[in-house]
């Protein structure tokens, strides 16, 4: 008569936990490192009206989160640009109609958390003065004069002046078709907004682009910008090229540049409400208490298999000295519910 063998028991919770561990683990392959991303977030001033995505490419990656309507992004969600090695990382803004503009570069720095904040670059245009203006324009002029020339001894305060110029972007042309290509252009600057509250006594519409045009004007060659045009580019303050073909740097800005007026001024404070990142260390802690709670039920459930093939160990040596050849010993161990390539090789 075969011997008859009790297997181990033991808790059902405990067994499934570990086996949900175990499958994950075969599953997704080796954990992520925890220190080879860079998190990012600070504000993108001067945004024009519309809905704004932040793009970041570093070598072949390329992350995306979205800005929110106050210019601020990386507080919710958290934004996170994964890389090896020290990649420079390049900053877009891409407006609705996928219309990207650089924003800045940043060097990677693997397990940093970095606040970064962009000036979003402007292509108002400044049109050139009028050597023959009208006899009504110079008599306009002449009584701005006048009246700036006026004492300021009363309490009245003083009319909004300055103008401010529509400015427009567009997508890309699409195809052909029956010799006609078209796109979508538009308005990104903030006169209507400036009008309202009193920063500016004019806006002067400029003409929208062109939306259509013919497949034989495509072939002519594009210029990049309007010749004395002037933006701001990061901290920079640049002014296209006598051929259109090139942005050229005028000045260097040492806080920021005003979308406004182009020129230079000193960065807004920071307000003490920005919410602050997680602190770096507390990633590399969290997925080390994690991978050890992962050893320690491998090691449990490796430990655990051991132990439930010790009887069948025991019988299988105590058989063998009585002379039961290995053969009737497998057939006596499946014929109990053993799995049958665990025993050849403990027979081994």
């Amino acid at each position: 008569m075969s011997p008859t063998i009790k297997l181990p028991l033991y808790p059902k919770i405990t067994l499934l936990v570990v086996l949900v561990i175990v499958s994950s683990i075969l599953v997704a392959g080796d954990p992520p490192s925890l220190t080879d991303f860079q998190q990012f977030y600070g504000r993108i001033d001067a945004l024009p009206n519309g809905t704004f995505t932040l793009k970041a490419a570093g070598g072949t990656s390329i992350y995306n989160t979205p800005i929110a309507a106050d210019g601020t992004y990386g507080y919710s969600p958290v934004f996170k640009v994964y890389a090896s090695g020290n990649p420079t990382i390049t900053f877009y803004a891409v407006n609705q109609l996928g219309v990207e503009r650089q924003l800045g570069t940043v060097a990677f720095q693997g397990g940093e958390v970095t606040n970064l904040n962009f000036q979003y670059p402007s292509d108002q245009i400044t049109p050139p003065p009028d050597t023959n203006p009208p006899a009504n324009q110079t008599a306009a002029n002449q009584t701005n004069q006048t009246a700036s020339s006026v004492s300021d001894d009363d309490d009245e305060e003083p009319a909004p002046t300055g103008t401010c110029l529509y400015s427009w972007i567009c997508g890309l042309w699409t195809d052909c078709q029956n010799n006609i290509q078209t796109r979508t252009c538009l308005r990104e600057d903030q006169c209507d907004q400036r009008l309202e509250q009193g920063e500016i006594a004019e806006v002067i519409p400029t003409p929208k682009p062109a939306e259509q045009r013919s497949c034989a004007a495509a072939a002519q060659p594009a210029t990049l910008c309007q010749t004395a045009a002037k933006r701001c580019f990061g901290l920079q303050v640049q002014q296209c090229s006598t051929d259109g073909q090139r942005w050229e740097t005028l000045q260097t800005c040492a806080t920021s540049c005003d979308a406004f007026t182009i020129d230079c001024k000193e960065a807004a404070p920071i307000s003490s409400q920005t919410q602050k990142p997680f602190p770096s260390w507390i990633f590399p802690l969290i997925g080390s208490v994690v991978l050890l709670i992962v050893i320690i039920i491998l090691l449990s459930f490796i430990l655990g298999k051991k132990h439930k093939y010790a009887p069948a160990k025991e019988y299988i040596e105590e058989a063998r000295m009585k002379g039961v050849s290995d053969t009737q010993i497998k057939s006596r161990l499946v014929d109990q519910g053993w799995d049958g390539q665990q025993i050849e090789k403990l027979l081994k």
